[in-house]
């Protein structure tokens, strides 16, 4: 299974939350205030392939933002 992270960064890139808790399928979950602008979430895959390498940006999710 894929452990995914999950990043939230303002429009220049600057990382402003990371979620990186959940394993092999469990939820990543950022909550923030954040003001009207252009935001970036990206999702990245970590895991180690059999030969010891990292493989990232590999596997499946579904991705739910709310704005209130």
């Amino acid at each position: 299974a894929n452990d995914l992270d999950m990043y939230l960064m303002d429009s220049t890139g600057r990382v402003l939350g990371r979620s990186n808790g959940g394993v092999s399928g469990q939820s990543e979950l950022i909550s923030a205030r954040l003001q009207e602008g252009t935001y970036v979430v990206e999702i990245r895959s970590f895991r180690k392939a059999e030969t010891g390498a990292f493989v990232f940006n590999s596997g499946q999710y579904r991705l739910s933002v709310t704005v209130q």
